[in-house]
């Protein structure tokens, strides 16, 4: 499938909108609706195409236009971010530059649902042997303001850490 410069797409098995940015041979750099940076790999994004409907059309405003919505963040769902190295399109590294490179992007995350007063934030490390999950705990206890608590259970294990995040919220000097 052939993709143009700020075409809007969708990610296979994800929510939300995302905007290429750039194009690469195999890979596209997309913008998401927060204003992230990620590479996902062609294979995985879709087209997207808005359809009009006639509920569109009610309920626009005499004028045509429609009024200003005065949504939430709380109606764009949970806030989730997938530290697995291949979703971060980290490769070809050490595993310590690849932790290091999760963690970073862990904090990134964390700093941007701070700003922007999301209360409530996911954060899938995987279970595996439970490192990065350490250190995930261990990043989030460098901040005032915020609880957390293990996400999901699976028979696997514990694969995801759920962040409450108050409104008076900051990073540890």
């Amino acid at each position: 499938m052939l993709f143009s410069l700020h075409e809007t797409v969708s990610i296979l098995h994800e929510t939300g909108k995302y905007r290429i940015i750039e194009l690469f041979h195999n890979q596209a750099l997309v913008l998401d609706e927060d204003g992230f940076e990620r590479k996902i790999a062609l294979s995985q994004l879709v087209k997207r195409t808005e359809i009009p409907t006639t509920i569109d059309a009610i309920k626009k405003g005499p004028s045509g236009l429609k009024p200003k919505k005065s949504a939430s963040k709380k109606d764009k769902g949970l806030k989730t971010i997938d530290l697995h190295a291949d979703a971060l399109m980290i490769s070809d590294v050490s595993q310590h530059l690849i932790l290091e490179k999760q963690l970073a992007a862990c904090k990134k995350f964390i700093l941007h649902c701070i700003q922007h007063k999301i209360s409530q934030a996911l954060i899938i490390h995987g279970v595996g042997e439970g490192i990065l999950r350490a250190e995930v705990h261990r990043l989030l206890q460098g901040f005032h303001g915020l609880r957390f608590h293990d996400g999901n259970y699976s028979s696997r294990g514990i694969g995801s850490t759920l962040v409450e995040i108050s409104y008076h919220a900051r990073e540890a000097s």
